[in-house]
């Protein structure tokens, strides 16, 4: 897909986006291999508060591609926040506060969010009455009461959806979507490299000494529990039994290769989509300085304390998830559906 960008007045440049996504993929493969446990920690900090914070924009000004916008805000607001408030109990309040039991079964519950925004976001364009939206906040508030033990929907619900399969799964949907309208070579090159790249990961070879993380940064990653998305995925893929994780064995390193490849390619995806989606034209003066501000003051958060930098990430990350769902069924169904 060709685009005109012009930098000057009179400008006749022009700007392969497809072509730069080539470019970006194999520089997002490079950085992984490179900087396996880096590279994730500094494009989560840095480049993800800026994309949810744009993205929420964007998709509030394309209501999100819902037919009630406020519907929907209001449905996901309520799912961010009631997976947010737990944690921010965890964060703030010392062990032992006085309703310290009833905030843990709360937080056991929150995969349920998850999965009932999922499901609203499928069945509300189909039901579009108010009887029919009911019985559906009823039957996937049922369906997520009767998963709420299964182990497979604990991990696939409540941690691959909002992770890997938003930055991974949706992100390659997305570009075939538009590789489909497009008929872009360059496009389709993006996309298979997308998905050969992790698949050649872990037939490289990785003798032992190749990598010595700073402790510092091993200490970030395990007291903030970012460890827990490569257990958590090797466990999915059934390569591990979701015991143990370790820096330095070529299982975990190629993992954390993967995750960090695919959350740097995600952000950076958005960023190369301006011209295309013209995301950046809806912003004024006053909703441009409101963006920058909350992305400093997120940025901030991070410095003053790395946990509550990332909870805070977390809601926005979380609501940015969920007001995107409408935009993944859409886009799911015009790919698979002539």
């Amino acid at each position: 897909m060709k685009v005109n960008w012009l930098p000057y007045q009179g400008s006749k440049i022009l700007f392969d986006v497809d072509a730069l996504n080539v470019f970006l993929v194999l520089f997002s493969a490079f950085l992984a291999y490179l900087f396996p446990l880096e590279l994730f920690i500094c494009a989560y900090i840095i480049l993800g508060p800026l994309h949810y914070l744009t993205e929420i924009k964007w998709l509030h000004d394309k209501n999100y591609f819902f037919d009630t916008n406020s519907t929907w805000l209001f449905i996901c607001l309520l799912s961010a926040f009631a997976i947010f408030f737990p944690k921010l109990c965890f964060y703030l309040l010392p062990d032992g506060f006085p309703f310290e039991d009833f905030v843990y079964q709360w937080n056991e519950w929150t995969n349920g969010f998850i999965l009932i925004t999922l499901l609203l976001a499928i069945m509300f364009p189909i039901m579009k009455t108010k009887t029919y939206r009911i019985v559906a906040v009823i039957a996937a508030l049922l369906l997520s009461i009767a998963l709420k033990f299964a182990v497979s929907f604990s991990l696939f619900i409540g941690i691959m959806i909002p992770t890997l399969i938003h930055v991974y799964v949706f992100t390659a949907l997305f570009m075939a979507y538009g590789n489909k309208k497009s008929k872009s070579r360059s496009g389709m090159v993006s996309l298979l490299l997308l998905l050969v790249l992790p698949v050649g990961l872990f037939f490289i070879d990785i003798p032992e000494g190749s990598f010595l993380f700073d402790d510092f940064l091993k200490n970030l990653y395990i007291d903030n529990k970012l460890h827990h998305l490569p257990v958590y995925l090797n466990d999915f893929l059934g390569l591990s039994d979701g015991s143990s994780f370790f820096f330095y064995e070529s299982l975990w390193i190629k993992t954390m290769m993967f995750i960090s490849f695919a959350y740097c390619y995600h952000y950076l995806n958005w960023f190369s989509k301006t011209t295309v989606i013209n995301w950046h034209k809806e912003f004024n003066f006053t909703s441009a300085i409101a963006l920058f501000v909350t992305y400093a003051i997120l940025l901030a958060t991070y410095f003053y304390d790395v946990a509550l930098g990332l909870l805070m990430s977390l809601l926005f990350g979380f609501l940015h998830v969920f007001l995107e769902f409408p935009l993944n069924v859409r886009s799911i169904k015009a790919l698979f559906v002539k």
